[in-house]
């Protein structure tokens, strides 16, 4: 029975940049997940959860998330990921105070995390969506993605 080939982003990108860590960890592979996540990996989750829990409705607003979900962290794990926890209270604590209600967004929110698959010849490819969005203006919907990253790269 022919089943399609499903390919995420991240699974494209690990596949062109190292065919070996592709090999290991592709679900189309080996399937494997490292003990720890990543640094940069870290950071983007708790922003991702931080965001996703101000747009569910659950936390006024993004520093009051970062806030709750920070103390639920493991002090080996603070230890650990002291900047990044820095780095994501800043950036949260900025982010509530350019978008400090949820609101006055000029869309609703749908629902986060949401999956997504697009047959293409040869397979699928998947990923998942930050959030799906209504416009309040013209109740056209839309797609919401927040990107952290682990490079800070000289603009000068």
């Amino acid at each position: 029975m022919y089943r399609p080939l499903v390919v995420s982003n991240s699974d494209r990108t690990t596949f062109k940049n190292c065919r070996r860590k592709w090999d290991l960890s592709s679900p189309n592979r080996r399937n494997l997940r490292p003990k720890a996540k990543q640094r940069p990996l870290w950071l983007g989750s708790l922003v991702h959860e931080c965001l996703e829990h101000y747009y569910l409705g659950n936390d006024k607003d993004t520093y009051r998330a970062f806030l709750r979900i920070s103390r639920e962290i493991p002090e080996e794990e603070r230890e650990d990921y002291a900047a990044e926890l820095i780095l994501a209270e800043v950036m949260m604590q900025h982010y509530a105070l350019v978008y400090p209600r949820l609101e006055d967004e000029p869309f609703e929110v749908i629902g986060t995390e949401i999956p997504f698959q697009i047959p293409v010849v040869g397979g699928v490819i998947s990923g998942t969506i930050d959030a799906l969005i209504r416009w309040k203006a013209s109740k056209s919907i839309g797609c919401l993605e927040h990107k952290t990253f682990s490079m800070h790269k000289d603009v000068t």
